[in-house]
């Protein structure tokens, strides 16, 4: 098993998905939501909690490093054990669609829109560009072996 695509949807549509075997999720919550409650049979799961902002001054619980780092081990760790990787937030179309499109170029997966399509960071120009750039730049300095921001 190999996971090949990535797909992006909302909360809603995730709490209503019955999880294929082999399936893995990221759960993307806000700050002031309660944790998605998701059907049960996930493979694998990582939750985070952080505000659709691409400012971080702007008072809010923005996306981080560290949470960068979680996302891209997880997906090592999910690559080859698991056959399907979703992506949900609040609204399926920011959040989501930057974790979704950043693993997606890096990882050399398919990158769907739940209900859309095949989509890319042109074509679904929605996607919060701080959760983006920072688990693309966290991979590059991965791969160059630099500790970012030192």
């Amino acid at each position: 098993m190999t996971i090949d695509r990535v797909t992006f949807m909302s909360r809603a549509q995730a709490r209503a998905l019955r999880p294929m075997a082999g399936s893995a999720i990221i759960s993307i919550n806000s700050v002031s939501e309660t944790i998605a409650e998701l059907q049960p049979g996930w493979a694998a799961r990582l939750t985070l909690v952080f505000d659709d902002s691409d400012d971080r001054r702007s008072g809010l619980r923005c996306f981080t490093l560290d949470m960068a780092r979680q996302v891209l081990d997880f997906m090592r760790e999910q690559q080859s054990a698991q056959k399907f990787l979703y992506v949900h937030c609040t609204m399926g179309s920011s959040r989501s669609a930057a974790v979704a499109i950043a693993l997606s170029e890096v990882f050399n997966l398919a990158c769907f829109k739940e209900g859309v399509g095949r989509t890319n960071a042109s074509r679904w120009p929605h996607y919060n560009r701080l959760v983006y750039r920072m688990l693309i730049d966290e991979h590059l300095w991965q791969e160059e072996g630099i500790e970012p921001y030192s």
